[in-house]
């Protein structure tokens, strides 16, 4: 505001009331990519302008085919895509753009990238378990899917590129371990994301439209085991606001009702794997069938606005909102979007992308000061939890400190990527050589701000090409990560669910 002329100026203060309301953020939410970027992005924009858009896992960030070789899925399924357009800069993704990581996805890239980083100009990973902060709004994101054999056996990863066929399928299983660090959060989450659904929710929406429209999932929904059981104990232990999902290719939307907080689970792995939903810690609203409302005002069906939350406890919300959605295909649900508000006051413009300062707290808790521990050996999850809750408060006030911004030039091409012009790769796309284990500048860099090196052999260190020794050993030695007698019983995987990118 100008001063009027003659008179002196003045700075204007804010009003309070204007600070006091949060910043409202225009999301665009995506089921499965299954590597339709361009689609995706073209019916983002006939839907107006958004903030953010978040994509819940089968990204397929497959640079080239290489990448492809890495990826769990039947020949016939295999291809291309077009990330690696947006990956040379060809094309330029238009939206800020948050992903997590499916059970069908260039394994070998992500894991690179293992704790988050920018797969793309704008395009970021939020790694296999992180947390992130983005126009006022707190998202967590867990990558992968459960399986119970996994999740109870082998307790830290072990895959590494280039992965044996038993190898390829057991990458993206989720990890105790990761489950754990995501439980030691405190305070408010706006978003979760996963790729599969928390074990039970089915019951918490419209069930017989659900089945109506997935006969094959009847047996599963009826006995509840449908879905992942760390997945409940983190919707019942964090109670995000909103919870968004993918893999089942439908669109479902359920809302949870909390009781009280239960008390911190002892071991995650035998906690999460016998926990079930409904549960005492949570009632089921059989007439709130959809925890969505459409936005006459904004967009018709295609945009819905989440209803106001009640708070009790901690800050915490007493409801979850949940929203399952559909791949990326021409007449399928797989788009939606939702106007979420910020619980503080941000200013207008473009969002920033900035580390949440509570989990770089956790991740250099728990990697620097816990060993990683033999594949099946028992982790101590109460001494876990006592060496985060000694220190994460004095840690987090430390990071808070500091500038946390995730800044675009950090991302860095490592590879050469697929060119369509070469007839030879444009032919033999699909027989290609899977690559070897590769490091990624932006992890030697996260994990440099921590102080922390690579102490759990799930990253190398970067060298250019990817040619340095360190590589070549740890691929060649450990056969992508699984040794001759581990891979015959890591190769029956049974979850008929895992190959479902035809359903």
């Amino acid at each position: 505001m100008q001063a009027q002329s003659g008179a002196s100026a003045a700075p204007t203060p804010q009003p309070v009331a204007a600070r006091a309301r949060g910043r409202k953020v225009r999301v665009a939410v995506e089921g499965c990519a299954h590597g339709r970027l361009t689609d995706i992005y073209n019916a983002v924009s006939k839907r107006g302008a958004v903030d953010l858009l978040l994509i819940c896992g089968d990204f397929q960030a497959v640079r080239n085919p290489g990448d492809l070789a890495c990826m769990s899925v039947p020949d016939k399924y295999k291809e291309m895509g077009e990330f690696y357009k947006y990956y040379t800069g060809e094309l330029r993704a238009p939206v800020l753009t948050l992903v997590i990581g499916g059970n069908h996805e260039a394994s070998n890239y992500m894991q690179e990238l293992f704790y988050g980083g920018w797969l793309a100009p704008n395009i970021y990973y939020l790694g296999q378990a992180g947390v992130v902060r983005v126009g006022g709004l707190r998202i967590a994101g867990m990558s992968g899917i459960f399986n119970e054999r996994h999740y109870m056996q082998d307790l830290r990863r072990q895959e590494r590129p280039p992965y044996t066929p038993a190898g390829k399928r057991s990458v993206y299983h989720i990890r105790p371990f990761e489950v754990a660090q995501l439980s030691f959060l405190t305070g408010r989450l706006d978003v979760f994301l996963s790729h599969d659904w928390p074990l039970g929710i089915a019951h918490f929406g419209n069930t017989g439209k659900l089945l109506s429209e997935k006969k094959f999932l009847r047996k599963e929904v009826m006995s509840n085991t449908l879905g992942s059981p760390p997945g409940a104990m983190l919707l019942n232990l964090l109670r995000p606001v909103r919870w968004f999902s993918a893999h089942m290719h439908v669109r479902f939307a359920a809302l949870v009702r909390h009781a009280p907080p239960p008390p911190a689970p002892g071991n995650v792995a035998n906690t999460a794997v016998s926990q079930s939903m409904p549960s005492s810690s949570t009632t089921m609203d059989s007439s709130a069938s959809d925890g969505f409302v459409p936005a006459e005002d904004v967009g018709g069906d295609d945009t819905v606005v989440l209803k106001p939350q009640s708070v009790q406890g901690a800050g915490l919300p007493d409801t979850t909102e949940f929203l399952a959605l559909d791949k990326c295909l021409p007449g399928r649900k797989y788009l939606e979007i939702v106007e979420l508000e910020a619980p503080e006051a941000e200013p207008e413009g473009p969002l920033d992308l900035a580390y949440d300062p509570e989990w770089l707290a956790i991740m250099e808790l728990t990697q620097m000061q816990v060993a990683p521990p033999p594949r099946r050996a028992a982790m101590n999850w109460e001494e876990l939890r006592g060496v985060v809750e000694g220190r994460r408060a004095e840690l987090t006030k430390k990071w808070a400190e500091r500038d946390l911004v995730i800044d675009p030039a950090w991302f860095e091409r490592t590879v050469t990527a697929y060119d369509p012009t070469q007839e030879e790769q444009r032919r033999h796309f699909r027989r290609a050589r899977a690559p070897l284990q590769m490091g990624n500048p932006q992890t030697d860099r996260f994990l440099d701000t921590l102080g922390l090196g690579h102490r759990w052999p799930v990253t190398i260190a970067w060298k250019k090409q990817g040619t340095n020794s360190t590589a070549q050993a740890a691929s060649s030695s450990h056969g992508g990560g699984v040794s001759a007698s581990s891979s015959a019983s890591l190769a029956a995987v049974t979850d008929e669910n895992e190959i479902d990118i035809g359903l």
